[in-house]
């Protein structure tokens, strides 16, 4: 429970909700609830969508000014506290959990540290670690992370995150990593700028910056979910940051035996480039999770069921077509 006050920014869009399913979908780093636009519109006729800004990012800031003795940090261990704090106070029961990049990583770590609380897991080209810092003999010596920021650490900060949020550089690294240049609109731009934009900004991202690892890395929690929950992963396959090698990575780590989906013509951000394929997809693997009392493996019935349905299958986005394959 994390004894911070803030003010949380979560959307929840009511509709006809299937069966007992939830999709809960969590955010990369450095955005908000808004790039998850796309799914709330096309999957509320079938379930119940919760999105929610994580702390120090989006619209979800401190109302209190942190003090020392709060032992507060903008890390992995206070995001996950927090997406399991809203699940079991706000939704009340297990949820489809989903998320692009950070919100991978996140997915993965509030799942393997409260597995009854999740359905399932679905990964968008998730980044397979978060943070390089660990404790050693120089290190200790630098500040941790911990709230509140050093002035001379603030000063670093600043003038990164000021350089970082800046349209032409925001636009500058989306069209990097966005296989679909129209994606990376003005509207997308301003509401980067705009979640930035709070007086704890600075604060935050260098907070972020100078934060530990998370105890566990990505294989170890993969390895406590591993025939446990349902995995899904679906993945850009033209994304220069999480290239096709860490999601074949983490395929081969759950012994290939998950469904695992990519996308050609398609970047880091999937859901928000190649939406209408992200969400049949999602659609899809989450009815089917909601029918079956198993584990979905290559061995089960429903996974043929996936294949055949998607494997090798062309849809047609607004602005490029995605081929889809299914590794086995």
């Amino acid at each position: 429970m994390l004894i911070i006050q803030y003010y949380c920014l979560y959307q929840v869009i009511f509709y006809y909700m299937l069966l007992s399913a939830l999709i809960t979908s969590y955010l990369g780093f450095g955005v908000g609830t808004y790039h998850y636009n796309n799914q709330f519109e096309k999957l509320s006729d079938k379930f119940l969508i919760y999105s929610i800004d994580l702390i120090g990012q989006g619209k979800s800031w401190p109302i209190t000014n942190i003090t020392e003795s709060d032992n507060f940090c903008y890390d992995i261990k206070c995001w996950r506290d927090q997406i399991i704090d809203f699940v079991e106070t706000i939704v009340k029961k297990p949820v489809h959990i989903c998320g692009n990049s950070l919100g991978g990583f996140l997915s993965i770590a509030c799942a393997s540290h409260n597995p009854k609380l999740f359905k399932s897991v679905t990964l968008l080209n998730s980044t397979p670690f978060w943070a390089f810092r660990t404790e050693n003999f120089i290190t200790k010596f630098i500040w941790n992370g911990i709230l509140p920021v050093p002035v001379n650490y603030l000063s670093f900060g600043s003038l990164y995150f000021n350089l970082l949020r800046s349209a032409n550089t925001i636009k500058s690294m989306l069209s990097l990593v966005y296989y679909n240049k129209s994606s990376v609109s003005d509207r997308l731009i301003y509401n980067i700028i705009n979640s930035a934009s709070s007086v704890y900004g600075a604060e935050a991202f260098t907070s972020i910056l100078f934060s530990a690892k998370y105890h566990m890395d990505f294989e170890q929690m993969l390895d406590i979910l591993k025939g446990k929950i349902n995995i899904c992963m679906i993945y850009g396959k033209d994304d220069p940051w999480v290239t096709p090698f860490w999601g074949n990575t983490a395929f081969n780590y759950l012994d290939r035996n998950i469904p695992y989906f990519q996308l050609y013509n398609t970047g880091h951000c999937p859901a928000d480039e190649s939406s209408l394929t992200v969400n049949a997809i999602l659609s899809q693997y989450i009815t089917s999770v909601e029918s079956s009392d198993i584990i979905i493996t290559k061995s089960s019935e429903i996974f043929e069921e996936l294949k055949i349905k998607f494997d090798k299958k062309c849809i047609q986005e607004e602005t490029h077509q995605v081929y889809i394959n299914m590794i086995q």
